[in-house]
């Protein structure tokens, strides 16, 4: 199932970073699994959609992330509740 959050960091050198969903769980994820197209754009404030990566036990992680504008979101809701206001992305 498709879900979507903000990038809270992400770090480019070491390629690993960490994400919030709308529920405010926190994901971690690693350069593997964002989508080719988003690893020029990932930043630290960019809206994502992700699914949860099960095969990972010990902790929440995420994969298939693909960052998205702001408007393609879900829901208009989503951003609202991330942000606290409307920011364009």
């Amino acid at each position: 199932m498709s879900k979507s959050g903000k990038i809270l960091w992400y770090d480019t050198r070491d390629g690993y970073g960490q994400l919030v969903d709308e529920s405010g769980i926190r994901y971690y994820f690693d350069s593997s699994v964002v989508k080719s197209s988003s690893k020029r754009i990932l930043k630290s404030g960019s809206f994502v959609n992700f699914t949860i990566n099960s095969e990972i036990k010990k902790l929440l992680c995420a994969k298939d992330v693909a960052v998205t504008r702001a408007g393609k979101l879900k829901n208009r809701e989503t951003q609202l509740s991330l942000f606290g206001d409307e920011r364009e992305v």
